[in-house]
């Protein structure tokens, strides 16, 4: 047994993360088959010194595609609903973080429902005074201002981290591997996320090897040019003969998919600075919560296959997080004094979105390894196939009473002990606080299919198969519990929307709409006004949008 007094805060959220996918997650579903890799994720919450928990956690390794409307009689507005119950990026960090959205969302609605008010004083005291470590309900939130705003707040003391078992996709995936077995001087571990060529990127063909390398992306479009309403340009992202650092990126995807087949989702470092600057919570959320909610850590099991005489892997996650953070913060602390009205917060004395200079997530690289994750299958890999063809070698050449190799005559490959390279895995876990802790039951965790984007069923044939199929994560769903707490905050008739000219009402507030209409409408007018300007400049310019 481990002294987990003497381990470090790092090594106490890598374990919380490990032990909860193998004593909460069911054994027999989702989990990926012994020649299959996955990455896993956790959003881990502490509270004070001992008290830690995974608040949702998911597996995956996918991206969606697009929808091909299936007749010409296919509306729009069908068209539209079908493609928000599909979850586009299907990649465990993403998933792990729509959990919390989730989670948050739940809570409101509770909240405002005075459900968790009600068992309170029905149970003569607070709600974490009754919590054991295992209790699925435990709060995140508290209020700080109450009807008719109604704003919320993380409670007091708690902090929320991020563990990842692989070094997230993207610029943070690139660093030299060790000598052995790669050969002479090692190799880059090599990201298949595809760097955005443009203006606003400062990449073009020639840093990339040459116009050759290009590739055009799917109708994706530039965050700055949706902002500025002019669309109409392509997008175009490219592999690279020598990868560039500090770059946007998409996922990873194979270069022979026609463009609507290709992602246009970025990668996971990219995601991971964003979260760090405009929070984890979203547009619509920050109506509710004004401060954004950013993660305390980032937790990444080591690489086997790196470099053992240099933190290299470190260098590479410091260089893709933390450090494009601070730089983004430094060009929207110089952009936003002449576009930001000033606000501070009643509990800081700062604007809501201050960063200081220390600030940022903490990132660290820790030993505890997730066995299915893709270095580590990778590194088993190499090392079983190195060892077969060793003891294949000395067999033949007792065999034959000769050197290997001795002659120039070709010979049958023997397969017979061949070990077969471990294949992704297609199928995404995914689990909240909501959905409880019994391992026996299977129906508390969902299966999405990540090349689909939906939940796991028959096959759609029908575009009204896709919302029937829909995820709890997707953006179908999440913009159901949205309406639903916006609606009992229309109530109120002090209440206006983020419009000053438009009022509030409840049928406005259920209005069908496309969902990144009913966000505009809807989020919070200082959340989308620092989105804007973060990519508009700095690290994160040229970021791209579906």
């Amino acid at each position: 047994m481990e002294d987990e007094s003497l381990l470090l805060l790092s090594d106490k959220i890598a374990k919380c993360a490990l032990d909860h996918y193998q004593n909460v997650l069911p054994t027999n579903k989702g989990k990926p088959k012994d020649n299959e890799w996955t990455v896993y994720a956790a959003m881990v919450a502490t509270f004070g010194k001992d008290d830690m928990w995974v608040v949702s956690c998911a597996t995956g390794t996918k991206c969606a595609t697009f929808i091909t409307a299936a007749d010409d009689h296919t509306t729009k507005e069908e068209l539209a609903r079908a493609e928000t119950a599909i979850v586009r990026d299907c990649h465990a960090e993403a998933l792990a973080r729509r959990g919390l959205v989730h989670v948050l969302w739940k809570e409101l609605q509770q909240l405002m429902n005075n459900v968790v008010s009600k068992k309170e004083d029905s149970s003569g005291g607070t709600k974490e005074e009754d919590d054991d470590h295992n209790n699925p309900q435990r709060k995140l939130l508290e209020l700080t201002q109450k009807a008719p705003q109604q704003q919320f707040q993380l409670r007091s003391g708690i902090q929320l981290h991020l563990y990842i078992s692989d070094s997230p996709c993207g610029d943070a995936s690139i660093y030299p591997l060790q000598e052995e077995p790669y050969g002479d001087g090692g190799v880059n571990n090599f990201t298949g996320a595809k760097i955005i060529v443009s203006e606003n990127t400062r990449v073009n063909a020639a840093d990339c090897g040459g116009r050759h390398q290009l590739l055009h992306s799917s109708s994706a479009t530039n965050k700055k040019d949706h902002n500025n309403n002019n669309n109409t340009h392509k997008n175009v992202v490219a592999r690279e003969n020598v990868q560039l650092l500090g770059k946007l990126r998409t996922k990873s995807g194979r270069s022979n998919l026609t463009p609507q087949h290709r992602t246009s989702c970025m990668s996971c470092s990219d995601k991971l600075v964003r979260w760090s600057i405009l929070g984890l919570q979203g547009s619509v959320l920050s109506r509710f919560l004004p401060n954004p909610i950013r993660l305390a850590s980032i937790v990444v099991s080591q690489d086997p296959r790196c470099c053992s005489k240099q933190d290299c892997q470190q260098d590479a996650l410091d260089r893709a997080t933390k450090g494009r953070v601070m730089d983004t913060w430094k060009h929207l602390q110089q952009s936003s004094q002449q576009q930001l009205e000033p606000q501070e917060s009643p509990t800081t004395n700062k604007h809501p979105y201050h960063l200081d200079d220390d600030d940022g997530p903490t990132v660290a690289i820790v030993a505890r390894k997730f066995q299915s994750g893709k270095a580590a299958m990778e590194f088993h890999h190499l090392q079983s196939t190195n060892k077969t063809n060793g003891e294949n070698s000395k067999s033949s050449s007792e065999a034959s009473g000769k050197p290997h190799n001795s002659n120039n005559k070709k010979r049958k490959r023997d397969t017979t002990h061949v070990v077969k390279k471990a294949s992704p895995c297609g199928m995404s876990l995914t689990w909240d606080q909501t959905m409880g802790n019994d391992k026996q039951n299977n129906n508390n965790i969902e299966l999405i299919v990540g090349a689909r984007g939906i939940c796991q069923g028959k096959k759609p044939k029908q575009l009204s198969d896709y919302t029937k199929l829909a995820s709890r994560l997707s953006r179908y769903k999440i913009l159901e519990m949205a309406q639903s707490v916006v609606v009992q905050l229309a109530s109120a008739p002090t209440t206006t929307n983020t419009r000053e000219d438009e009022p509030v009402t409840r049928d406005s507030a259920k209005q069908p709409c496309s969902y990144r209409q009913w966000k505009q409408d809807w989020g919070d007018a200082t959340a989308q006004k620092i989105r804007k300007i973060v990519f508009s400049g700095g690290p994160l310019n040229g970021w791209l949008t579906s």
